[in-house]
């Protein structure tokens, strides 16, 4: 029970920590005129949103004309109520709102107006390539009836569009006022009599015709309308200078509505004439067209020429170059499979045509049509036309070829002092394809071919000796072009393996060990310390050892030399790891054979004994016998003697 409530009790402190993150998780709201800025802490926001409602579903995203970083996001805004959210790491939706925001501009329209004098102000937005255009709030004003909207009075009193700075936004609204006036129809206005839709009117009843829908005002953002708008005023011309690429058309409609697509919009422009064409209709359905002929006038340059064209080498044009003349024609010798081109362009505005400009070309024997196209900053292009001509293949190179385009000799390197590569074995130059393996560590080659012909050797190419892998083999490809005769070649073949990485022996024990003249020694697998006696006149011992893994192991000898009783000698073998080691001790304990050397001279020593013994007899002398000093007498005469031979 005590368990089952310490696990209920981590459980409810999980859900109160996370319900407390999900309360800290926050977002701050700063408006500044049309910019807000959000930022979202706690968890980090990963998106970033608004809409004028609490509904995230009709949501825009920050990104749309925005700029979304990490926790933070700024976007430019109309005047009205809004709501953000920030969607974190885990998905989920955070909000804040409802947010006022009324220092940016609003798109007013008045109504019913008269001749006095008004003003309204309009949202305009400036993108990030410096365009400003109208936000499209509708017309700006509707004037009561036998009133019409006065073009000629219309004037903009405030622009705060000129020296916007987006602040590294997409888009940023800016507000504009404009100054208006209506103007009292009189009779012999042709737009005059019935006055606006609300009231009055000359038709009236069943049978009256709706009035045709017409601009109330047209404006453009570049030039100036020729002639002045007028409502009536079907046709208009606007000249713009080279630079501008795009024209901003803004207009207002009585009567009716805009066509879809043939309403203001940002139109972009060609060099020269542009039409466009802003349409309206009346509720009937009856259309007004607009045209504005929109001139951009064209200060591109229509030059296409060179000023120059050279060669490499001693070759020259023939004729000699003119900015004037297209076609020219140079010969060279067979030797010569490629030319480089250089040519200078007469107008630093014309550009050569892709593909067709100056570098260096591949020639085949006989004619070889080289083109250089030039186009003038207008579009117009020009060809020169020159054409290589090649000296056909020389006899001595269509026969007898068999010592042509040979290697003498191929040297492989690494850039890596510890590797040492184990050369091509058995070279030959009529010999095409080799299989080379490579240490592990090798990733890529240096190959130094020799040729036959030492003038071959600028032309050798090498293709394939990088990124070697792993039990791969690498076809590696040198290509040796003959320099006497260009059109022949040979390739040699070099299938590269690169070896896995060697891990190296670690096993330094003998598998057996002879000694020469010592049939009595036998070595064992488990025994390291061994006692040996020499045999007479031997100083120095001949071992043989045999490791357990072959020449992977090495093994070295201390004391072998100048051996008596008493000697050691050490055996140290290694194993190839150079950390594995395995010690070996033969310990010299006398000489084979000493036994018997000291019975005979014993025995002489007797006989001599016993000759004196006989001699004292015959003299008449007694003699007695200290058996315990002879013996011990004897046995220290032994061991002189043993140690003597010993020795």
């Amino acid at each position: 029970m005590k368990k089952f409530l310490t696990k209920y009790f981590l459980f409810v402190l999980t859900l109160i920590v996370s319900g407390i993150t999900v309360v800290n998780a926050a977002i701050n709201v700063t408006s500044t005129k049309d910019k807000v800025k959000v930022t979202a802490t706690n968890p980090t926001g990963l998106g970033f949103y608004y809409n004028n409602s609490n509904s995230f579903n009709t949501s825009t995203s920050f990104a749309t004309n925005g700029t979304v970083k990490s926790g933070e996001g700024l976007v430019s805004l109309k005047n009205g109520t809004y709501y953000f959210w920030v969607i974190d790491t885990a998905g989920s939706k955070h909000v804040k709102g409802p947010v006022t925001i009324n220092s940016s501009c609003t798109n007013e329209s008045k109504t019913n107006m008269t001749s006095s004098q008004f003003t309204v102000q309009r949202c305009y937005y400036k993108d990030a390539q410096g365009k400003v255009s109208s936000d499209m709030g509708g017309s700006i004003a509707t004037c009561a009836n036998g009133y019409y909207l006065d073009q000629t009075k219309l004037a903009i009193t405030t622009n705060e569009c000129k020296n916007l700075s987006l602040d590294g936004l997409k888009k940023r609204y800016c507000k504009v006022v404009i100054q208006a006036s209506c103007a009292k129809k009189s009779s012999t206005d042709p737009s005059g009599g019935g006055g606006n839709s609300g009231g009055g009117g000359s038709g009236g009843g069943s049978g009256a015709t709706l009035p045709a829908a017409k601009l109330n005002y047209l404006n453009v953002s570049s030039g100036k309308l020729s002639p002045a708008f007028k409502a009536g005023t079907k046709k208009y011309t606007v000249n713009v200078d080279a630079s501008v690429s795009s024209i901003s058309i803004s207009a207002g409609v009585s009567n009716g509505s805009f066509v879809n697509k043939y309403g203001p919009r940002t139109v972009n422009l060609k060099y020269g004439s542009n039409s466009v064409q802003i349409k309206v209709k009346n509720k009937a359905g009856k259309v007004t067209t607009y045209t504005i002929n929109v001139v951009r006038s064209d200060g591109r340059s229509d030059v296409s020429t060179l000023s120059n064209i050279t060669l490499n080498g001693d070759y020259t044009l023939s004729p000699a170059f003119s900015g004037t003349i297209t076609k020219y024609e140079v010969k060279v010798p067979y030797e010569t499979d490629s030319i480089t081109i250089d040519a200078t362009l007469t107008d630093k505005n014309s550009k050569f045509v892709s593909g067709y400009g100056p570098g260096t070309y591949s020639l085949q024997p006989g004619n070889n049509v080289i083109n250089i196209k030039i186009q003038s900053q207008k579009g117009n292009t020009n060809v020169y036309s020159i054409n290589v001509i090649r000296e056909d293949i020389p006899s001595e190179c269509t026969t007898n070829t068999e010592g042509l385009a040979l290697l003498s000799g191929i040297t492989l390197e690494v850039d890596n002092p510890n590797v040492q590569l184990k050369q091509i074995e058995g070279f030959s130059s009529e010999i095409m394809r080799y299989d080379v393996l490579v240490p592990n560590e090798v990733t890529s080659l240096t190959i130094k071919p020799t040729t036959v012909d030492e003038a071959d050797l600028e032309g050798v190419v090498i293709e394939g000796n990088e990124d070697l892998q792993v039990n791969v083999p690498k076809e590696v490809s040198i290509i040796v072009k003959s320099n006497k005769c260009p059109n022949y070649s040979n390739t040699y073949i070099l299938n590269i393996t690169r070896q896995e990485p060697y891990e190296p022996d670690h096993n330094p024990n003998l598998q057996d060990m002879v000694i020469e003249g010592h049939d009595e020694f036998k070595y064992e697998s488990n025994v390291d310390k061994y006692n040996l006696k020499l045999n007479k006149g031997e100083n120095k011992l001949e071992i043989k050892k045999t490791p357990i893994s072959g020449d992977k192991t090495t093994c070295n000898e201390v004391g072998n030399e100048e051996l008596t009783n008493g000697s050691k000698i050490v055996i140290t073998c290694t194993a190839e790891d150079a950390i594995e080691t395995a010690t070996y001790t033969i310990n010299i304990t006398g000489r084979a054979g000493n036994g018997s050397k000291i019975v005979i001279v014993i025995i002489i020593i007797l006989i001599i004994l016993l000759l004196i013994y006989l001699l004292l007899r015959l003299l008449g002398y007694k003699v007695y016998f200290n058996f315990a000093m002879i013996g011990a007498f004897f046995r220290g005469i032994g061991e002189k003697i043993k140690n003597i031979f010993d020795k």
